[in-house]
């Protein structure tokens, strides 16, 4: 990734692939004009297009000349003060998170030992997960937990089919989305910020990381990596959010594959940064059967991965939050909240 960077040294532009896989484009982005934003992965079995494309930038020499003189001067102001500068945010902050464990930069959670995994993976699998559509909580379980048959009449579809519009939709299939042999038509991820590794925060703590991750999803909405977004809850199967209440966010992912693994992979990083230990992956295809997935963000925790659960709407549990606010959720329509 440092090519960039040394090339923009020179005022040479670069185009690189969108999405934050290439490191550099931290500091050399699309949106600051300092780089040519591209998605390879989309013509990567069709060279002729990808040909044309290049073949166009190249043919824009004004525009070249732009984006080589911005990249030149956001390389060069990365000097070795810029850098200390830098470095020395970061010991500060570390510093402060030892000093008060309640800052952002806190990382004092441990990883469950594999003991500890085996005894999570039927809690992660079997969870009650509430989504905010339309003014009401989606309540959604492994249908076996709930003692329930997947049907026409229990399906998520209804409600969650097409990002939450209850419309399917015929969608290319993906190769890496095992949903049965049908379509995938809907793919959600649920993430939250709160109690990294199970670790109990304070309520200001929690609202703090929940702030922070609600920003960081709204910029991924902002550079079209991700589609609706919903808050959610994790709640007791049966007491509800008296007895058991984790918010987090619902982030519908575009139907696109490159987008698709960007905005995943990207999703799945912010749980890390926050100390989770794993994502949900909620599939709906084209039978408008969905299907729930455990993504483990750590590789020592790959115990806890499944697939394929079979998914249902039930009853909310007792004592359910009455709206996103009374959940502490940081999402309301297009904007997040702070200081709940």
């Amino acid at each position: 990734g440092m090519t960039i960077v040394e090339a923009g040294a020179f005022s040479a532009p670069s185009i690189a692939q969108r999405g934050g896989g290439v490191g550099a484009t931290a500091l050399l982005n699309e949106a600051s004009g300092a780089s040519i934003g591209a998605e390879f992965a989309e013509r990567v079995h069709d060279v002729e297009a990808l040909c044309d494309f290049v073949e166009k930038r190249l043919g824009d020499r004004p525009g070249l000349l732009r984006v080589g003189e911005r990249a030149k001067q956001r390389a060069l102001a990365w000097d070795e003060k810029a850098n200390a500068d830098a470095v020395s945010q970061a010991l500060r902050a570390a510093v402060r998170a030892f000093r008060h464990k309640t800052a952002l930069g806190n990382r004092m959670w441990r990883l469950p030992d594999p003991a500890a995994v085996t005894q999570l993976q039927p809690l992660w699998r079997d969870a009650t997960i509430g989504i905010w559509v339309g003014g009401d909580w989606v309540v959604v379980q492994h249908a076996d937990a709930c003692g329930s048959v997947p049907s026409v009449g229990n399906s998520p579809e209804w409600r969650l089919g097409s990002g939450g519009s209850g419309q399917s939709r015929k969608r290319k299939a993906h190769a890496d989305v095992d949903c049965g042999n049908a379509e995938v038509t809907t793919q959600m991820v649920v993430v939250t910020a709160h109690n990294p590794m199970g670790a109990m925060c304070d309520a200001s703590v929690n609202d703090l990381h929940a702030s922070a991750l609600a920003t960081e999803i709204r910029g991924m909405q902002e550079e079209g990596l991700v589609s609706f977004v919903f808050p959610c809850v994790s709640v007791d199967a049966a007491g509800g959010a008296q007895v058991w209440c984790e918010p987090g966010l619902a982030v519908t992912l575009f139907d696109e594959l490159p987008n698709q693994n960007q905005a995943l992979t990207r999703v799945m990083r912010l749980a890390r940064k926050f100390g989770q230990a794993a994502v949900y992956l909620l599939s709906g295809d084209a039978n408008g059967k969905w299907h729930l997935a455990v993504k483990p963000c750590f590789p020592t925790l790959g115990g806890l991965a499944v697939e394929n659960v079979p998914l249902v709407t039930r009853e909310p549990p007792r004592n359910m939050p009455t709206d996103p606010t009374d959940a502490r959720c940081f999402w309301n329509g297009g904007e997040s909240l702070v200081g709940l």
